[in-house]
């Protein structure tokens, strides 16, 4: 925010005055902003917020282009120049502030004071393509602002340039409500453009802290709304989104935002989180769900509102699903680890057991798989050793609900062993569970944990 470039070189000798380097002129200054604050700016309950389009002056688009030839470059010292094409773009002009700088810096142009890089206001309007016209540069050297025209001025629907006291640095006035006035600040070398309460940043009273202030008019048309987006469609899609495309018919869009419902639903839609930009022609809406029809739209929107393009339709494509072998170590275990004992059989080689218990579980293992949503059949691999329960109850969550299937592990050696089929969600929510209870006599019984196999069916 510093070494923002001024006008003149004058103008910086009054701004210096203004700020203090003269103990007489602080003194002075504080006892008529007393004065001011005192009789001059009773508390108003007016209220005026205009919407100013926001630029940052260390915007990479522009950050790197001189001012001038005084050394200095948008991203440092940019401020005048970011500021003054915000509100040529609230008068209607199409430049954004890298283009009014490169126009300014055409020596024919006479943009900049040469050797400075101080910018000259009255140059604003040709830069900004003749949408505005200048009036005024009004300055308070040691005296405070007078906000009653600045008032004037936002209450008339203008926004008003203004110099921070001691700074150095240009901000833009965009309305106010009572005594707390509202500023699109843009930035400075580290800090992004920011919009916000003046006296947030800069100080209290307002007019305090405002040294100059520069003045243009011109006419601001309220925005209207962009044009549909033509001919919408679905490209392509996954198990998990689904690209839109679309001819950009508008030429006034800030961006575009999607929306979406499922294809059988007459509801409300839901509103996608990301949105594309300015003239894009096509965008991935995400999160969605797998081997599922979708109704969309796209709008293309401005500060008007959101243009809705027509309903359009797309499936997202099934996940893709296939055989899950989770083996006993990939398996979570619980319970007292002394519990627990490993055998060299199985699949895989490997199984763990433990012995029965009869009504508290004390043991305890759970399988968790990563499924495709669908259905699968589950199967238990009953090793030929070390796996006796005649009551083992599995327990198979799938995601939505809890069943239990019971299989005696004790006539069967090294075979997968079926627990049914079932309807299973995406993701890892689905798991199966085999406790060490099973009702039988204490300790009298092996209950093996080999592998849990997902077949899709």
């Amino acid at each position: 925010m510093k070494k923002s470039r001024g006008e003149t070189a004058a103008g910086r000798r009054i701004r210096g005055l203004g700020v203090g380097t003269s103990h007489v002129a602080r003194v002075i200054g504080v006892i008529m902003a007393a004065l001011f604050a005192l009789v001059a700016l009773p508390s108003v309950a007016f209220a005026t917020q205009l919407n100013v389009q926001l630029w940052g002056q260390n915007d990479s688009r522009w950050s790197s282009i001189p001012l001038g030839q005084g050394g200095y470059n948008m991203g440092s010292a940019g401020c005048a120049v970011t500021s003054a094409a915000m509100v040529a773009n609230y008068f209607g002009s199409s430049k954004d502030p890298g283009q009014i700088c490169q126009w300014l810096n055409v020596p024919a142009n006479g943009g900049f004071q040469p050797g400075t890089g101080n910018l000259y206001w009255t140059r604003i309007p040709a830069a900004a393509g003749g949408t505005i016209s200048y009036v005024t540069k009004t300055s308070y050297p040691g005296i405070p602002a007078n906000m009653t025209t600045i008032r004037a001025e936002l209450d008339a629907g203008r926004p008003v340039i203004a110099g921070i006291q001691g700074e150095r640095h240009w901000v833009v006035i965009t309305g106010y409500s009572g005594d707390t006035y509202y500023v699109n600040d843009p930035g400075g070398p580290t800090v992004p453009g920011r919009s916000g309460s003046f006296s947030t940043w800069y100080g209290s009273p307002v007019a305090n802290y405002i040294d100059s202030i520069i003045i243009y008019h011109g006419s601001h048309a309220a925005p209207t709304l962009p044009a549909q987006a033509l001919n919408p469609r679905v490209t392509s899609t996954t198990s998990s989104s689904a690209t839109a495309a679309w001819t950009d018919a508008s030429n006034n869009e800030d961006g575009f935002r999607f929306q979406y419902r499922l294809a059988s639903s007459t509801g409300a839609f839901t509103v996608a989180s990301g949105t594309a930009a300015a003239n894009a022609t096509s965008y991935t809406i995400s999160g969605l769900a797998a081997n599922t029809a979708y109704t969309f739209q796209v709008g293309a929107y401005n500060g008007a509102g959101t243009k809705w393009s027509a309903y359009f339709n797309g499936t997202t494509s099934a996940q893709s699903r296939s055989t899950v072998i989770v083996d006993d170590s990939g398996a979570a275990f619980y319970g007292p680890a002394s519990g627990w004992r490993t055998a060299s059989v199985g699949y895989g080689g490997s199984m763990h057991w433990t012995w029965n218990a009869t009504g508290a579980v004390e043991n305890y293992a759970i399988w968790r798989p990563t499924l495709g949503a669908g259905n699968y059949q589950v199967y238990a691999y009953i090793p030929s050793a070390k796996a006796g329960a005649t009551t083992a109850h599995y327990q198979i969550y799938t995601g939505t609900a809890m069943v239990t299937a019971t299989i005696n592990q004790e006539p069967y050696a090294d075979v997968w062993v079926s627990l049914g089929t079932y309807n299973f969600v995406a993701g890892t929510a689905a798991y199966v569970n085999l406790a060490d209870a099973t009702g039988e006599a204490y300790a009298t019984k092996m209950v093996g944990y080999d592998a849990i196999e997902f077949v899709p069916r």
